[in-house]
């Protein structure tokens, strides 16, 4: 139900720039980005047209095949469907994707081996997925299970022992991260203000990444351990959410955190109405006798096919190497094979829980100064204002245009996704505004702030990022002669 969810917002998202971000017509042409991604594994079926009208017919059969699994309709064909079809729009815009992004991907693979629609669904409902006495108050034993636990496991070990690496002063973590001016929130810019409470919040934040995990698996009053794990993550989740913009992170997660609920979670009553929509029979001695079998941890061992068994063995294995080898890169120079890298591509399963790892060395800003036939000059990214030297991120549609334009800034990108940023900019405001104020020259610039000691003074650097000239405009056209020039 959650992951159906999550798959429907996401989608209502992305719709909103289908044309710009998916079509040809955008800002990442297939045949630029296929070429980016020559000698991977990467695939999509958004590769195989690139018209607004393939790309929204592919949203669609997304968005059923989401609403199938958020219901439990042929679960087991609506998660594969599903995974199909996000990795598919993951990979088709590789420049805007984020860690929940990767979290969801992975979690979506995981569950494909899992009886999702054993309970609390239609299929279980109209009786398809009844093949065990008492299985909607079962626990279920599998590969599948032990790979999605373990999977969770490593998202959030990985990601405190990456900022164990990269970070010197742990103690100004929280801090660091809120420096990136492309994400805080209003809470966030507060907490800036107060470097006590961030030193301790950063504290915290550090002692539940590291011990809470191994909580989760503790032999002694697991269920105890569990449940107050589970809600210090919870409770960590929506501080992240308050303070700064990270996309469907946070509810991704939280998503997450309830395949380790325990079982004395769901068997108490409140649970008793909805599993009189699944039980067969609706009287109390049922759901006393169901809520009883919950209690008792009655294990059911599913007994999937050799093959599947094996090939989910490997997967868990391969997944765990993969993130051991990812923590050793920097410290003993041991990078991950290459073959390695190739599978993860074609199975969608690369991953690296380093988000927000590094500190933060500069802060980046964009301005897309534009020359108007009318004289004035404007900034594209802050809604046609006059330019200004920037004190603050622009604002953006959405956290995936963040995303991109990090994405675009990286060293090893190709120019030609900047100069198409810049032309998409260009295209944009003519295809808006009258004659008068069409664009002779757009400059997007790059303003680049070193983060140094207080006290050292500021120090900042500007470049053009991309550069587009109307048709009919001559360069001198578009010299200002009446500024002197620069270093006169």
């Amino acid at each position: 139900m959650a992951a159906g969810t999550l798959l429907l917002i996401d989608l209502s998202i992305r719709s909103r720039d289908l044309t710009a971000m998916y079509s040809d017509q955008g800002v990442l042409p297939i045949a630029a980005v296929r070429e980016h991604l020559a000698g991977t594994w990467y695939w999509s079926l958004h590769f195989l047209h690139g018209s607004p009208f393939f790309q929204a017919t592919l949203f669609v059969v997304a968005a059923l095949l989401a609403i199938a699994l958020l219901f439990g309709f042929y679960t087991r064909i609506a998660t594969i469907g599903s995974w199909i079809m996000l990795a598919s729009i993951y990979v088709r815009a590789p420049y805007a994707v984020n860690g929940g992004d990767t979290l969801l991907i992975i979690l979506l693979f995981w569950s494909m081996f899992l009886p999702l629609g054993k309970t609390w669904s239609i299929d279980a409902w109209r009786g398809r997925a009844r093949s065990h006495p008492n299985y909607s108050t079962s626990v279920v034993l599998s590969m599948g299970t032990c790979g999605i636990l373990i999977q969770v496991f490593l998202v959030f070990l990985c990601t405190i022992i990456y900022k164990l690496i990269y970070h010197e002063h742990l103690s100004n973590l929280l801090q660091n991260t809120l420096i990136w001016g492309d994400y805080n929130k209003s809470v966030g810019e507060w907490l800036l203000g107060h470097p006590t409470l961030t030193w301790f919040l950063s504290l915290v934040t550090i002692g539940l990444q590291l011990v809470g995990p191994w909580l989760l698996f503790v032999p002694w009053r697991t269920a105890t351990f569990r449940l107050f794990t589970i809600a210090a993550f919870v409770l960590f989740h929506i501080g992240v959410e308050m303070t700064v913009t990270v996309g469907l992170f946070s509810y991704i997660a939280l998503a997450a955190w309830t395949l380790l609920l325990p079982t004395e979670f769901w068997s108490v009553a409140f649970w008793n109405p909805i599993r009189r929509l699944f039980l067969q029979s609706t009287n109390s001695n049922q759901l006393r006798n169901a809520s009883e079998l919950t209690k008792s941890g009655n294990v059911y061992h599913r007994k999937p096919s050799f093959v599947v068994t094996s090939i989910v063995t490997l997967c868990l294995l391969f997944v765990i190497l993969y993130n051991v080898l990812g923590l050793m890169e920097r410290e003993r120079g041991t990078g991950i094979p290459t073959a390695m890298k190739r599978v993860a591509e074609a199975l969608v399963l690369r991953q690296r829980w380093a988000m927000f790892a590094r500190e933060q060395p500069k802060n980046t800003w964009y301005v897309a100064q534009a020359q108007l036939v009318n004289g004035k000059q404007v900034d594209l990214l802050r809604d046609g204002l006059p330019v200004e030297h920037p004190t603050r991120s622009s604002r953006q549609p959405n956290h995936r245009w963040v995303k991109y334009l990090q994405g675009i800034n990286k060293p090893g990108t190709p120019n030609i996704f900047r100069t198409i940023y810049a032309q998409h900019l260009f295209d944009t405001w003519n295809a808006t505004h009258n004659e008068a104020e069409q664009i002779e020259l757009l400059e997007l610039l790059r303003f680049r702030q070193v983060i140094v000691p207080e006290g050292e003074g500021v120090h900042f650097a500007t470049d053009v990022f991309g550069l587009v000239r109307a048709e009919d405009t001559r360069v001198e056209d578009t010299i200002r002669w009446d500024t002197p020039w620069k270093g006169s």
